[in-house]
């Protein structure tokens, strides 16, 4: 069965639509996608920057252990010290695994690493004088010199990570919000495109049923007056007939 113009408009306008749509769907749901994997990078960057914070706060409370030892001799502050040594190796290998895919992280992790095993041995050092009962302070002096520019390494490297997590955290916050933008705009040019459409094929509809009132309208004023030419015919050729009857018999 062959379609007629409107059928063939009204199915092309719905057939756009529903393209449209399918698009504007098919990239909602990458953004969508975008969003959750830039959500879940902020999540870990957030858990970075919490381990790192974690990392600093137990060498603090490490090495507030050992001067406690040194300074009182008290065995409390010593256990104090290997406990959050013990809890050090378990955040750092944590923190390995979390910045595996970050070569410049990996690459300060490897420092950090090194600066902590000085460190180690430097406690270790100031240990083993005190419980050999030289700890007096001119005995104790290089090595807590050393711990202090030890502990200031340590802290700019851990400063130069927390830095990076904060780099990376702006970057997925940004695209996060590029995302969101740019799902909006799609939806609303999907949405206003098949208004478009359906506005299009509403009006050329319209100027359609239009031109077949006017042809019709036509059609019918030319059949009254088709049929107006019919009656007068007649008409005359009645008359005629009614003077050639009379004229006949005369």
């Amino acid at each position: 069965m062959k379609w007629s113009l409107e059928r063939k408009w009204i199915a092309s306008g719905f057939g756009l639509c529903l393209l449209l749509m399918g698009i504007a769907s098919l990239i909602s749901y990458q953004n969508a996608t975008q969003l959750i994997a830039s959500s879940n990078q902020v999540k870990d960057t957030h858990e970075v920057m919490k381990n790192i914070i974690d990392i600093f706060a137990t060498l603090t409370d490490a090495e507030a252990g050992r001067r406690g030892y040194i300074l009182y001799g008290e065995q409390l502050e010593l256990k104090r010290y290997y406990q959050a040594m013990q809890s050090l190796d378990a955040k750092v290998q944590k923190l390995q695994q979390q910045i595996a895919d970050d070569s410049y992280q990996q690459q300060r992790l490897t420092k950090l690493k090194l600066f902590i095993a000085q460190r180690v041995e430097l406690s270790k050092q100031s240990i083993n004088l005190k419980e050999a009962g030289k700890s007096s302070f001119a005995i104790q002096a290089p090595l807590v010199n050393k711990g202090n520019q030890n502990r200031n390494q340590i802290r700019e490297i851990l400063t130069q990570m927390q830095a990076r997590e904060e780099h990376l955290l702006q970057i997925s916050v940004r695209h996060s919000q590029d995302n969101i933008r740019n799902r909006m705009l799609i939806e609303f040019l999907g949405t206003f495109l098949s208004f478009v459409i359906l506005l299009g094929v509403y009006a050329l509809l319209y100027q359609q049923l239009v031109k077949r009132q006017q042809a019709e309208t036509i059609q019918k004023t030319l059949a009254q007056e088709k049929e107006l030419s019919e009656l007068k015919l007649r008409f005359f050729s009645m008359v005629s007939h009614e003077f050639r009857t009379p004229l006949s018999i005369i």
